[in-house]
């Protein structure tokens, strides 16, 4: 994998490529990605074993893509795109450490947000590079919302899926209500199976998990934020697109983004098909 000396920050024109097309996803198109993901999930499990159950410490880098509304429902509301490098270095006691390697880019989507920007006093929105943000025991989670996911907790997800299903439920429904949309669902396990200390068999499970949600469908081949191409799995709902990014030969994440499918007043003038977030995952 790549250090993170060699990270490469890309701008926004520069994104993620990928299908986007918002398109209900036909009988055929789910068939081909269960497929897809199935030779996936039976691959990470005849290639698990003894080696592979978790305890010792996990660290990776990622490259953030992520858009901050300020003033939001306000006339001086302004939309930004940020792009950041952070290295995450993550113990059993799920304690771990968070340091801004780079903080990229700061972009705007047109120059009347960029005016606004300027108006409210040019309040930062980049972290600083250097900085370090330690986090206690117990407070890590390896997915991005909902109840926290510990070290500890991914450590002993199951192996069956029904059950690994269930747990992952459990989690987001603190978050986002009794039924989950399947873009938080496949966007929790594109992170679980990115990073998360997990046995082969629970990353088998999340796969079979992830070839079961409704919708999800083959969306083309795409880039990551590192500039390294895989496949992409895409699941729509509410308007927005989740894209897990899968690499076929490692059998692994590279990346997980989100699209906005139609326009929305939670991200003023972002246009339709924008690339809202993205996070790229690195790992040694």
């Amino acid at each position: 994998m790549r250090a993170v000396a060699a990270l490469a920050i890309i701008g926004v024109g520069a994104a993620i490529a990928g299908c986007g097309s918002g398109v209900a996803a036909q009988p055929s198109e789910q068939n081909s990605a269960r497929t897809f993901v199935g030779s996936i999930a039976d691959q990470v499990a005849v290639a698990g074993g003894a080696a592979d159950v978790p305890g010792t410490p996990v660290r990776y880098h990622t490259i953030e893509y992520s858009t901050v509304v300020g003033n939001s429902g306000t006339p001086g509301a302004f939309t930004a795109f940020i792009t950041v490098s952070r290295t995450i270095a993550v113990q059993t006691s799920s304690s771990a450490s968070i340091t801004t390697t780079d903080n990229g880019v700061l972009t705007f989507t047109t120059p009347s947000d960029r005016d606004r920007w300027v108006a409210a006093g040019r309040p930062a929105l980049e972290p600083v590079s250097g900085q370090t943000v330690v986090i206690p025991p117990g407070q890590f989670s390896f997915i991005p919302q909902g109840a926290t996911l510990t070290y500890q907790q991914a450590a002993a997800l199951p192996g069956a899926v029904d059950a690994l299903s269930t747990q992952v439920l459990a989690h987001l429904r603190p978050y986002a209500g009794p039924a989950p949309p399947p873009t938080l669902v496949l966007k929790l396990l594109g992170y679980l199976i990115a990073v998360a200390p997990t046995t082969a068999a629970a990353r088998s499970a999340a796969w079979r998990v992830a070839s079961s949600l409704p919708g999800l469908r083959l969306c083309g081949t795409g880039t990551d934020l590192s500039g390294r191409r895989g496949v992409g799995l895409c699941v729509d709902a509410g308007g927005e697109e989740t894209e897990v990014l899968v690499s076929t030969q490692a059998r692994s994440v590279l990346a997980v983004e989100e699209r906005l499918l139609r326009q929305s007043l939670a991200y003023p003038s972002v246009p339709a098909g924008s690339l809202i977030a993205s996070t790229t995952f690195i790992t040694s």
